[in-house]
């Protein structure tokens, strides 16, 4: 029998604690996913999330910044670490994320998902 909390039950807690505005909770939550899988980056992304929403916006470039490296394709979180720079007043760091966004949409053209697209216009509508 696993001792200690069950990452999966926690991914789930977390995401629904994020879609209620706990962020405390949903921190609490992904601490434990990530307790056991450290390099997931949607986890990253989302601890990332739960970090912004309590306005811990350096904490949150930490996460984000895993979560990209991880998954560069994960273009959600693109979008927040360029949004958590720029609360940190790192408007050139901001438009760094942004510029990897508009590589990305560049290079797949008319075939872009729309996740990419909203994504780089909500970036672009804050950098």
């Amino acid at each position: 029998m696993p001792s200690g909390p069950d990452p999966n039950k926690a991914y789930a807690d977390g995401v629904e604690a994020l879609k209620a505005g706990d962020y405390r909770k949903a921190e609490r939550q992904f601490k434990t996913v990530l307790g056991a899988v450290p390099k997931n980056a949607e986890a990253n992304y989302l601890m990332g999330m739960a970090k912004a929403g309590n306005g811990k916006h350096d904490d949150a470039v930490k996460y984000l910044e895993k979560a990209v490296k991880y998954d560069e394709y994960l273009y959600g979180a693109w979008d927040q670490l360029g949004r958590s720079q720029m609360a940190l007043g790192n408007k050139a760091e901001a438009q760094q994320a942004l510029d990897a966004l508009n590589a990305k949409a560049q290079a797949c053209g008319e075939t872009c998902p729309p996740t990419l697209l909203g994504a780089r216009d909500g970036l672009k509508a804050v950098v």
